[in-house]
């Protein structure tokens, strides 16, 4: 259970014992030859995993423990949870695609940090997850080998969809609505920066807009 009077429970644990068991809550149940019923491992256990890790470090957050701000607590969360999950997946040469991933990551919330704010205060929500979001797209469409035109428009289209997300915290506390939004914008920041890999780099709206636009 999670400090604090929303009672809000730790999920993190028991999701992530589902998937080393190889069955989660939504993978589809299956008939085996004599009509009996199977439960399939996941296919594409990523979306789950992506989520499991984000909700992980986002429950230490709302603990009270320690975190890296990524950039900020609220909002810590996204950017380790995609790494994460592009190491556990995809990479072969980890070592070097940390470096690569975090020098991208940082370099794109140095731009929000310049031109608006990555501040739940001064810009609601959307400078907390949507600019991790944006920051985790970039990094992860850097290690997926995307030009820089890629990379951009990656973290363009990571902050594109949470403009105008508001902060709305329960009685002020961070479990809820907090923990889930950082689940779905670390699979958004997958998925921008996914959209991102199969174009071309060219787009309508520049990231430059976006940060100007929040």
């Amino acid at each position: 259970m999670l400090p604090g009077r929303l009672n809000v429970r730790r999920r993190a644990p028991g999701l992530y014992k589902k998937l080393l068991k190889g069955l989660y809550s939504t993978t589809p149940l299956c008939l085996d030859s004599r009509g009996g019923v199977v439960i399939a491992a996941t296919d594409a256990p990523g979306t789950h995993y992506l989520s499991v890790y984000a909700i992980a470090v986002n429950e230490e957050n709302a603990a009270g423990d320690h975190v890296v701000t990524a950039p900020t607590n609220g909002a810590a969360g996204v950017i380790p949870a995609v790494l994460k999950y592009y190491l556990e997946f995809i990479s072969d040469t980890p070592e070097q695609d940390i470096i690569e991933f975090l020098l991208t990551t940082a370099a794109i919330g140095m731009l929000y940090k310049r031109g608006a704010s990555i501040s739940a205060a001064e810009m609601s929500c959307q400078g907390e997850v949507g600019v991790a979001c944006s920051m985790a797209s970039a990094g992860f469409a850097a290690v997926m080998g995307g030009t820089e035109q890629q990379v951009e428009n990656a973290a363009e289209i990571g902050m594109e969809h949470n403009l105008g997300l508001t902060c709305d915290p329960i009685e002020e506390l961070v479990p809820i609505p907090c923990i889930e939004r950082n689940a779905l914008g670390a699979v958004k920041a997958v998925t921008a920066a996914q959209l991102a890999m199969n174009g071309d780099g060219h787009h309508c709206v520049t990231l430059d807009q976006v940060i100007e636009t929040m």
